[in-house]
């Protein structure tokens, strides 16, 4: 149900709509004066009728009031809620985009300043280390020769 509908409920009667309304039922139900008789009874119930619809009213009138209370809490909380969801979003968006430009490949064509990436230093790294293997054990090929010419010139 909207606001305008719930104000509009909330809106005492018309009471020009009231009066003519009730014209209109008496002068159906008492079309004569010989029907007069049964307007002291049907007066009795109508007062009676009008207690307890007052009452109604009443506790209608509490009830919205309360509802409306509640409404409006349940809609701060919804909407604090929602404000504290965005901002963890946005928090989410800004980390997403750290790590997204963390992968991006120093190769990649598209960035300015991108470095390399932690698998690209890894082959970097293990490329050095077969050269400094390689060169490892040249040394130790050209020492073991310069040994054994050493121990052939002694001879």
């Amino acid at each position: 149900m909207s606001a305008q509908a719930i104000q509009q409920l909330r809106v005492p009667p018309s009471e020009a709509f009231a009066h003519n309304s009730v014209v209109d039922t008496l002068n159906r139900n008492f079309p004569d004066t010989t029907h007069l008789g049964d307007l002291d009874q049907i007066l009795g119930e109508a007062s009676t009728n009008q207690a307890a619809l007052r009452q109604q009213l009443s506790e209608s009138e509490k009830t919205l009031d309360s509802l409306i209370t509640r409404t409006r809490v349940e809609a701060l909380t919804q909407l604090e809620n929602a404000r504290d969801f965005s901002s963890q979003r946005d928090n989410i968006e800004d980390e997403l985009a750290y790590l997204s430009h963390s992968l991006v490949s120093s190769l990649s064509p598209a960035g300015e300043d991108n470095g390399p990436t932690l698998l690209e230093d890894i082959e970097t790294m293990h490329r050095s280390l077969k050269e400094l293997e390689n060169v490892r054990a040249y040394v130790a090929v050209v020492e073991r020769a310069l040994a054994l010419s050493g121990s052939v010139t002694v001879a």
